[in-house]
């Protein structure tokens, strides 16, 4: 027996196999980041996840050791980072309306439980380009399975 994400028990083995293996997408709009700050994301279902990347409508251009970024995808409820180290701007900027990967994934922080809470820590370093008008949204790809249920 599995638990559609509305909660719905589903015994159906035809139904369970839509969801088993199949990648799913959660978004999140984040807005503009004016400076360092922890942006909460939101829930997520049972799952793993299989990638995660960011995209912005404002690139970022000259990012070095000095001026830059770094994001780090953070499972609160857990209390731990989902990557092996924050991603950053330097030496790989944002291209506007293009998915920038947030980061390999560190084994066995991938396997997330049901209601964990996602959020994106954002470092401020010096000037790098300004995004505080820009449209950010945080897109996560997972995958459930009939022994990871939603």
């Amino acid at each position: 027996i599995n638990l559609l994400l509305d909660g719905t028990e589903v015994s159906d083995a035809a139904a369970v196999g839509q969801l088993d293996a199949r990648e799913h997408c959660a978004t999140f709009w984040v807005g503009g980041i004016a400076a360092t700050g922890n942006f909460t994301l939101g829930a997520m279902p049972a799952c793993i996840i299989t990638k995660a990347v960011l995209v912005s409508d404002t690139a970022t251009t000259g990012s070095d050791g000095t001026n830059n970024y770094t994001f780090e995808l953070y499972n609160v409820t857990e209390g731990a980072a989902l990557v092996g180290s924050p991603k950053t701007t330097n030496g790989a900027d944002i291209a506007a309306a293009t998915a920038y990967d947030l980061g390999t994934l560190t084994v066995g922080r991938e396997d997330i439980a049901r209601l964990d809470v996602l959020r994106l820590n954002v470092v401020k370093n010096a000037a790098p380009t300004a995004l505080t008008t820009a449209r950010v949204q945080v897109s996560i790809y997972y995958t459930v399975t009939s022994s990871n249920p939603a």
